[in-house]
Parts: structure tokens; sequence; C-alpha cells
């Protein structure tokens, strides 16, 4: 099987170009022969594929692995250094909260739910919840989060560790619980 190579291209006008072909013959082809001799040529390695991301619409980014993963060949993507921007990340104003499904909290996990619907299942102790957006079910050992815009989604354990971080939070709660 004929193993790709991707390569980063440097023109001596400051631009940079990303290949992805056989052999570094081919990428040369795309440039005219009194530009080859300026042209700085490295080949990026496999690790490197996750911190390289290119624009790809108004406010938009994809990643160089996203472009290598669809099978493209030839020249796959390039930058302009004067036109070069962070990737913004954003953090949610709110925290969300969430309720974790023994099977035995039915009315704790509907109440929580208000105003979605959630229903019983008939199979297998399971929470079918309806809300405006769609509806899914929830089983046992899930975690159910809400937003501050009260949108509801579910997760297992593993999901759930991976995207929260778990913060004490003071509420009222009636006497006869």
């Amino acid at each position: 099987m004929k193993q790709y190579r991707v390569y980063h291209v440097l023109s001596a006008a400051g631009d940079a170009f990303y290949y992805r072909v056989l052999t570094k013959r081919a990428l040369l082809s795309d440039f005219a022969p009194s530009e080859r001799a300026t042209l700085v040529v490295t080949e990026i390695t496999e690790a490197e594929w996750d911190t390289i991301h290119f624009e790809s619409g108004k406010h938009g980014f994809v990643g160089l692995k996203t472009l290598i993963s669809i099978n493209r060949t030839g020249r796959i993507g390039e930058m302009a250094f004067s036109k070069v921007q962070s990737i913004k990340a954003c953090k949610r104003k709110e925290a969300d909260d969430f309720i974790f499904y023994d099977g035995e909290n039915h009315d704790a996990l509907m109440a929580f739910c208000l105003p979605s619907t959630t229903l019983k299942t008939r199979k297998g102790n399971k929470l079918q919840i309806s809300t405006t957006r769609g509806s899914f079910s929830i089983a046992p050992g899930m975690y159910l989060t809400k937003n501050s815009l009260n949108r509801l989604d579910s997760y297992d354990k593993d999901e759930f560790e991976q995207i929260y971080d778990i913060a004490e939070k003071k509420v009222w709660v009636s006497a006869a619980e």
C-alpha cells in the first residue's frame, strides 16, 4: 500500500502551503522552476496533524487531520501569514446542573426535566424524555444535564467525566425529603 506524506511548503513570499502527496516531487510540480529553489519544504509528522488548523468559512476552522482523513491529495490547504488568526475557545457562562439516574430516583429525575415530559418505558427501567428539540431515553447509570436554557442532554459515566468537573452547589430542598 502506498504511504502518503504530508508536507509544509513555505514560499519566498511568506505563504504556507500544505500538501498530501506520495513523493516530494509531486508537490514541486505545482511551482515554477524558478520558485522551486526558494521553497522551504518540511515533512509534517502524524503527531503534528492535530496542531494545524485552517479557516473554513466565516469564523469556522477545520483541522489538518480532518482534511487528511477525507483522502484529498495534492494541495490540501494554504495560509497567508498576514491572515493567520487564533482559534477561539468558548466557555459556558453558567454551570450546567446535573442529576445521576440510578434506576430508583424516577420522581427526582422527572422533576429535574420539567417542563419536558418524562415517562417510564416498558423496557429495562429506562425513562423516555421528550423535549422541544427531540426525544431520547436514559438508562440507569447515566447522567442528565440541564444548561441555563433548560436544554437537556444525557451522558454515560465516561462521557460525563470527560466533559464536566463537579462543583458543589447549595440548593433548597423540601423538609419531606
